[in-house]
């Protein structure tokens, strides 16, 4: 997920939208638990 993070960030144009939907579908526990982190930080 870090390799498609920097992607997103450095050449986020020559992305397409199935790429992005693909990689969120193979990679959805890295996104869960991401979402985990942000909602451990904000209730602090």
């Amino acid at each position: 997920m870090a390799k498609f993070r920097n992607m997103l960030v450095h050449i986020y144009w020559k992305i397409g939208g199935e790429k992005v939907y693909e990689m969120m579908k193979k990679d959805v526990s890295d996104l869960e638990k991401f979402i985990e982190e942000v909602k451990n930080y904000v209730d602090r």
